[in-house]
């Protein structure tokens, strides 16, 4: 219960895991920063009579500048730095173009808003918002009439698709980081469910009816994991871990069950800013180890090597935290 695998099976299993998330990936398409060209281009605009529209000549359209107030270029300037940075994916449509977003970092109020001030200036878009559910992706599409996907590939700087791509966004080929990423949002959601349906007065629980002297409390393994997350996520990072951590155990000021869920979504938040560090450069470049992982010496650390340590780790616990449940009488969610 305590997590002992041999540094050997450890190695092993992050390898095959490895070999199973590139087969998966295949070749994605990298994500281009459309949306901060876009709000260049806006913030950057002079402001004399003969500048406020942007002239896409191949096409035709305008951009009007001038339907933004102040205030209101600077708050959608604002959101399409946030939508640069929720966006993971982009699909070449037919008649336009999909963004695929983190639906944990971008909300259907500021998606509907963006579109709101996109309508003022270029009122020839059309647009959809496909928000999937059980947890699926969420994707805005710009499309329009004939001429107006030509002026989305120049306005944002997208690149011509290869020859043979899909028409259907939900099918393209995702990058090893986009996988990577998909993985430890479905271990976040499910730690996060396990987390939330034990009551608070069991976080204190481990087990005595066996051989489980030592071992962690539900609680403590819940910090535990979390820790580890910030570590692993640090060393793929390159960047110190915070000091906190500990010793894989999380700081000693959170203790209450609203704490510790807390510390748990925090982890998974900076899980994903080293996973989307990740790229088809540098994902099996050696990285900076850490001291907790058997990543060592003839066996180099590598950022892919890290991402599947910690999320074979964050499983482990998974299903040490749903035997903890069931002794509790508590069905686990996802068995629900």
């Amino acid at each position: 219960m305590q997590n002992q695998n041999s540094n050997r099976e450890r190695i092993a299993r992050a390898c095959v895991y490895a070999i199973c998330i590139a087969a998966v990936a295949g070749v994605g398409v990298f994500l281009q920063s459309s949306f901060s060209v876009r709000a260049q281009q806006k913030s950057d605009a002079p402001q004399s009579n003969t500048n406020l529209q942007i002239l896409a000549e191949a096409t035709g359209f305008y951009c009007n500048l001038k339907a933004f107030t102040t205030v209101e270029r600077v708050r959608h300037e604002q959101l399409s730095k946030k939508l640069r940075e929720a966006s993971v994916e982009i699909k070449e449509l037919s008649d336009g173009f999909a963004f695929r977003m983190q639906a944990e970092a971008v909300s259907l109020p500021d998606l509907a808003e963006w579109v709101s001030g996109e309508r003022k200036c270029c009122p020839f878009f059309d647009f959809g918002i496909d928000l999937q559910g059980d947890g699926g992706p969420l994707w805005l599409e710009l499309k329009g009439k004939d001429g107006v996907k030509q002026f989305i590939r120049s306005e944002f700087q997208l690149p011509v698709a290869q020859a043979g791509a899909s028409a259907d966004h939900h099918e393209m080929a995702r990058t090893v980081s986009q996988v990577l990423d998909y993985w430890a949002t479905h271990e976040e959601k499910k730690l996060t469910a396990i987390a939330e349906v034990m009551p608070a007065d069991k976080y204190q629980f481990a087990p005595t009816d066996g051989e489980f002297k030592g071992v962690r409390t539900f609680g403590e393994q819940v910090k535990h994991l979390s820790a580890t997350n910030f570590i692993l996520g640090a060393a793929i990072l390159g960047e110190a871990p915070p000091a906190d951590a500990g010793d894989e155990m999380g700081p000693d000021s959170v203790r209450m069950k609203p704490e510790i869920i807390q510390y748990l979504k925090d982890s998974f938040v900076y899980l994903h800013k080293a996973v989307a560090a990740i790229d088809g450069k540098n994902e099996l470049e050696p990285s900076g180890s850490s001291p907790i992982s058997p990543l060592q010496g003839k066996v180099p650390a590598t950022r892919l090597g890290l991402t599947m340590e910690v999320l074979l780790h964050s499983y482990d616990h998974y299903g040490q935290l749903v035997e903890y449940l069931r002794m509790n009488g508590i069905v686990p969610p996802g068995s629900r």
